[in-house]
């Protein structure tokens, strides 16, 4: 099972802090060996930054083998703040590219790799409880603590009412909300059964929150309102089948009133439903 809470499952691979000379920007971080580790954990540290800035550094994963080395995929890293990055899983080995925002000063960057056992690549399911906890829940179903969010302004919220429509309510004693993104490695490019689960822990009439889901680009939910659904705390599903895109199926939520809300989600391979 992913633990990514555990110390020991981690390697450091870069910490250091980086400095502008004579005013020019900071140069890029380049790592010299090759990796194949699937999740990258990044904190890019700046005391000095402003309230406004969001951008903490890239990080590239470069082709190892080209020359000039090509980029095969950049991920944003908030400033002051830990990314869980998870690799495509077409890129079976890379080199790494750090480049700090041209109007940094200094950068504090710390870069560590995943050397636990990679779940999302050895099994037909994934289970994940947005906002909270690892559990099991009463159909021995393994879901695990919230992960896989990546570029996200969301923020997680929490429950203890009972939820009206299922047994397993601690799935819904939490949730993540916002704008945010979740990036889930699959372990085939075949498809697979994306299933959401929602509950309305606030709003006790429609049209008070409403937001658009996308899954791998494609609308799935459009103007969704939970509570016009369901009503208030009460689950519902919503299933779609798709095709992953490079590896990843990737689930976006937008705010349109309110705030976009997700308690958790199952994805399937399907030829193993």
């Amino acid at each position: 099972m992913i633990d990514f809470a555990n110390p020991d499952n981690w390697l450091t691979l870069y910490d250091a802090q980086s400095v502008n000379v004579n005013g020019l920007p900071i140069p890029p971080i380049v790592l010299a060996d090759i990796y194949d580790y699937r999740f990258l954990k990044v904190t890019a540290i700046n005391e000095q930054a402003k309230p406004v800035w969001e951008l903490g550094a890239y990080v590239d994963l470069m082709l190892p083998d080209t020359i000039p080395t090509v980029r095969a995929s950049r991920f944003d890293v908030d400033v002051n703040e830990t990314t869980l990055i998870p690799v495509p899983l077409w890129l079976k080995d890379y080199k790494l590219r750090i480049k700090p925002p041209r109007w940094f000063r200094c950068l504090t960057v710390k870069l560590d790799g995943y050397t636990g056992a990679s779940q999302a690549f050895d099994i037909r399911y994934l289970a994940i409880n947005c906002g909270g906890e690892a559990f099991t829940d009463f159909e021995g179903l393994e879901w695990l603590a919230d992960s896989y969010f990546v570029q996200t302004n969301g923020e997680t919220g929490s429950n203890s009412n009972e939820i009206l429509g299922t047994d397993n309510d601690l799935l819904f004693y939490s949730d993540r909300y916002g704008d945010f993104i979740y990036t889930i490695p699959t372990v085939v490019n075949d498809l697979h059964q994306v299933t959401l689960y929602f509950s309305e822990p606030y709003w006790t009439e429609s049209n008070s929150r409403k937001f658009r889901v996308r899954i791998n680009g494609d609308i799935v939910l459009n103007n969704f309102d939970i509570y016009a659904e369901s009503g208030f705390e009460t689950a519902i599903t919503k299933t779609f089948e798709v095709n992953p895109i490079d590896g990843n199926i990737v689930i976006e939520m937008e705010t349109i009133i309110d705030n976009a809300l997700l308690n958790g989600f199952v994805i399937k391979y399907s030829n193993s439903l």
